[in-house]
């Protein structure tokens, strides 16, 4: 399991410049962007309250700023970004590479579990910011996971 993880992690990080996004000249997916949102709205939930108060909406901020770079046709080096918003994405996944690594401490199933459960957190979040004339508002929230067209079917009672 850590081998297929390794694998997976370095297949992800491992193309070549073509993307709108990229992390030191690797292509950066869909799917980096989504565990990248996962990881960054679970650290506002395992903060105290009077922390996530101060720290959710900067954590919003960053989320809608990366989605849309990631949505831009022009190609973004984060770690060439100097902005705050970009520190953070650039720290988180320095954090994310650490913990699917091993560094951690984390086995294999562990790590897969905690990347599956950033990806689906990422996948379901709801991340909206606005500042304007000084007034600020901003949304973060994980909405019902979308029902997936090829599960399983109940069988009828009989």
């Amino acid at each position: 399991m850590k081998r297929l993880s390794l694998i997976l992690l370095l297949l992800i990080f491992s193309f070549e410049v073509q993307a709108k996004v990229t992390y030191n000249k690797k292509l950066f997916h869909d799917a980096h962007i989504i565990t990248v949102r996962g990881f960054l709205y679970e650290v506002v939930e395992n903060q105290e309250p009077s922390v996530k108060k101060q720290i959710a909406p900067k954590i919003a901020r960053t989320i809608v700023w990366l989605d849309k770079i990631h949505k831009s046709k022009k190609t973004h080096e984060i770690t060439k970004i100097k902005t705050e918003d970009a520190n953070l994405v650039n720290a988180s996944i320095k954090y994310i590479v650490n913990v699917s690594s091993g560094d951690m401490g984390a086995n294999p199933v562990q790590i897969e579990e905690i990347l599956t459960r950033w990806y689906i957190l990422g996948e379901n979040l709801v991340a909206e910011y606005k500042n304007r004339r000084g007034k600020t508002s901003w949304k973060l929230e994980v909405r019902e996971p979308k029902k997936s067209k090829t599960s399983p079917k109940k069988g009828k009672k009989k």
